[in-house]
């Protein structure tokens, strides 16, 4: 007995192993075309639907989807909604795993390859670089998945010789909640309901467990599921926190509806797959997996709006903050923490452009500094060295705007100050034209870009700024102007021409388009 669960424990491990070097394998293997798919295909929640599925179903891990959904919400990507769709596809996406195992697992084992699998795996890893390294992880994770399989088959052909599966709980309601408690266990105790489905999947196989109660198990182990996506929210953003709510609310409703519904759901599922000449085993309990997820999804389709509306009055937003954007979860996906750190900069802008305004100077200085402070210790835990050259590049372009705008906020108090000297009128008719078109692309950053027109207007102040002092000065040698006119003038000239310079290089840093950092023509400090 004592090998038998080392045997079981051993073929878990090795799964668990599996699991986790090949979909972190096929993860670098996508690299930024994960971004690239949720981004282009994700317009609403049914196409979020079909990409939820699909990512899912191709890294071998809802997890792997949930956190870049969620490192998009985050980062203003994509909208809730649409994150809706995205995670209940994901959801019906990863019932992949359970076909995966008992399609060639099971029902057509290929354990035989699994350990030239793994060897193959490993030398593509050591002798190859880039992505082929990660092909290789990923090849190694799959031998080894089928490796521990493998053992867990054996395990529970000893278990299926010393227990009658009559004799564990399963007959009435009691019994059935009990055998779902049991798979909620697995999941949490495992921290993968993968892991889990192909325990169930290989005891039903070895004939350990009979049909009905394997399929408790599942219930069970699909609501596990919102204990490790609870507690993974806990202290993260409320993009984090809304996304994991619709994970649980999803499978915990699915979960009660399906303990109420089983035996006549079961009826009618049996009816369907005897048609085709399927019986209760291993790939009649991976349809059962997938038309759970289906069912739901079915149900919640047409309440998606309402629901997804209940999340955000459970979860409010209760504060904007420029820096809203970064979340410990966008820093797990490059080109999304990338583009996270670009838009917290360009809001941060945005507020300081609209305060230096409107009479809000001095605190939205304040928040400028800080959220600066923020952006720039979130970019520093970016930096490592598997950044692609193109992450690096759009880092230090934020970096440059982030500079910008923190001497811009050095000038904004002062700004906010100058009166309306007839004689800089000139320069404060341009520097408003510049806040009216740095603003307009801020909050429609589709348009193009107004970095060259605000060039032409900032170099134009800086000649208004040079002739403008000479011509004071000139005057007050004569006795036209009095002294404390010239330094109001001059100061005036001064914060004005830098403030003009910062919102000019901030905007060409911030744009999307822009190729690659470029060195400042100026310093202007």
């Amino acid at each position: 007995m004592l090998t038998t669960i080392s045997m079981g424990l051993g073929g878990l491990g090795l799964f668990l192993l599996g699991m986790v070097l090949l979909t972190d394998g096929l993860k670098a293997l996508a690299g930024g075309s994960l971004r690239a798919i949720l981004t282009k295909t994700v317009r609403g929640p049914y196409s979020g639907m079909v990409a939820g599925a699909g990512i899912t179903a191709l890294v071998q891990s809802s997890s792997a989807t949930t956190l870049a959904t969620i490192g998009f919400v985050s980062a203003g990507l994509i909208g809730f909604l649409p994150a809706v769709g995205v995670v209940l596809g994901s959801n019906i996406g990863t019932t992949s795993t359970g076909w995966l195992v008992s399609v060639l697992g099971l029902k057509f084992s290929i354990s035989a390859f699994a350990m030239p699998l793994v060897f193959a795996g490993v030398m593509i890893r050591l002798l190859v670089k880039g992505r082929g390294a990660s092909a290789g992880l990923a090849l190694a994770g799959f031998g080894l998945l089928f490796m521990g399989l493998s053992g867990l088959q054996e395990s529970m052909s000893g278990l299926a010789e010393r227990i009658d599966p009559q004799s564990l709980p399963g007959e009435g309601f009691v019994g059935r909640l009990i055998l779902v408690g049991v798979g909620f266990a697995m999941t949490v105790v495992t921290q993968s309901s993968s892991a889990a489905l192909a325990t169930t999947l290989t005891a039903l196989d070895s004939g350990a467990i009979d049909f009905e109660r394997a399929t408790a198990l599942v219930i069970g182990q699909n609501m596990g599921t919102t204990l490790t996506a609870g507690i993974a929210a806990i202290g993260a953003s409320v993009a984090a926190k809304r996304t994991a709510l619709v994970h649980v609310l999803f499978n915990l409703m699915l979960g009660l509806l399906l303990i109420a519904i089983l035996t006549p759901f079961l009826m009618l599922l049996m009816r369907g797959l005897d048609l085709v000449d399927v019986g209760p085993g291993v790939i009649a309990l991976a349809t059962f997996q997938t038309s759970c997820k289906v069912l739901g999804v079915l149900l919640v389709l047409p309440v998606l709006k309402p629901f997804a509306g209940l999340v955000e009055r459970i979860i409010p937003e209760r504060s904007v903050s420029p820096t809203r954007f970064l979340d410990r979860s966008v820093s797990e996906i490059g080109d999304v923490a990338a583009e996270a750190a670009r838009r917290s900069a360009a809001e941060t802008l945005r507020e300081l452009v609209v305060a230096s305004g409107a009479g809000h100077a001095v605190m939205a200085s304040e928040r400028a500094k800080a959220a600066t402070t923020t952006i720039r210790e979130f970019l520093a835990k970016l930096a490592r060295e598997s950044q692609t050259n193109a992450e690096v590049n759009r880092n230090l372009s934020t970096l440059h705007a982030v500079d910008h705008i923190e001497r811009l906020a050095g000038n904004a108090e002062a700004i906010a100050k100058i009166p309306r000297i007839e004689r800089v009128k000139e320069v404060q008719d341009r520097y408003a034209e510049m806040r009216r078109l740095a603003l307009a692309w801020l909050d429609d950053p589709s348009q193009p870009s107004p970095a060259p027109e605000l060039g032409r207007l900032a170099g134009e102040i800086a000649e208004l700024r040079i002739s403008g002092r000479r011509s004071v000065l000139a005057k007050a040698a004569k006795g036209q102007i009095a002294g404390h006119e010239v330094a109001a003038h001059t100061e005036a000239m001064i914060h004005m021409d830098r403030a003009a310079y910062h919102i000019w290089r901030a905007v060409h840093h911030l744009d999307p388009s822009t190729p690659e950092p470029m060195v400042d023509p100026d310093t202007h400090d």
